[in-house]
C-alpha cells in the first residue's frame, strides 16, 4: 500500500544488527571480544535492535546492547513500544514460540499483530486449512504453553533463480479478512 499500511494496520519491521566498536582502553575495560574460529575477534561488538516504519523508515523504538545483551533480549525491550493497530514483520529469530508468547499479550490487546518468518523444522499441529492455502495451527512454547497462529507457506524464486520455501506465522487468524 502506498502509505505502508495493510488492511488498516501500520507496517513495521523489527530487526537487529551488530556493529564493532573501536579498540581502546575504555572499550577493552567495558566489553569483551567474541571468540571466532581463529581466537578472539578483532573488535568488541554491540547489538542493536530497531522497530521502524516500513514506509518512511522512521524508527519507532531502539535498544542498544551496552552490556552486550543478545538481540532477543534487546527485542523484548522494544516490543512494548509497538504502537496500536500495527503489523510487525520479523525474521526467523522472532519466529519461535518463546518470542511469539512474549508479543501476544503486549500486542493483541491493543489491536497489533505480527508476521514472523519461521524455520522449516519447527513443529506445529494443523487444525484447519483455509481456501487461500494457509492453515490454523497450534505451536508450543518452551514453557509448555500452546498458542494458536496462522501459518502461511509459499515458494519464492530468488534473484539467482533458486526456489526457496518460506514459512510464516501470524496472529492475523482470519484468512478472509487478511488474505
Amino acid at each position: 500500500h502506498p502509505e505502508c499500511f495493510y488492511r488498516g494496520l501500520r507496517l513495521l519491521g523489527v530487526d537487529g544488527t551488530r556493529f564493532s566498536v573501536p579498540n581502546s582502553q575504555a572499550h577493552a575495560a567495558r566489553w569483551k571480544k567474541a571468540r571466532s574460529r581463529r581466537g578472539p575477534a578483532a573488535f568488541a561488538q554491540i547489538d542493536l535492535v530497531v522497530v521502524s516504519e516500513l514506509g518512511l523508515h522512521n524508527p519507532v523504538a531502539a535498544a542498544i546492547g551496552t552490556e552486550q545483551e543478545s538481540e532477543m533480549a534487546l527485542a523484548r525491550d522494544v516490543f512494548g513500544s509497538v504502537p496500536p493497530q500495527s503489523l510487525a514483520l520479523g525474521d526467523r529469530l522472532y519466529g519461535v514460540g518463546k518470542c511469539i508468547a512474549a508479543v501476544i499479550p503486549l500486542w493483541l490487546d491493543q489491536g497489533s499483530h505480527f508476521l514472523f518468518r519461521v524455520r522449516s523444522n519447527l513443529k506445529r499441529r494443523v487444525h484447519k486449512r483455509f481456501r487461500d492455502g494457509s492453515a490454523w495451527v497450534t505451536i508450543s512454547t518452551t514453557d509448555g504453553r500452546r498458542l494458536e497462529v496462522r501459518e502461511i507457506v509459499d515458494k519464492l524464486r530468488t534473484r539467482q533463480g533458486k526456489t526457496v520455501e518460506v514459512r510464516l506465522w501470524t496472529s492475523l487468524l482470519d484468512a478472509v479478512l487478511y488474505p
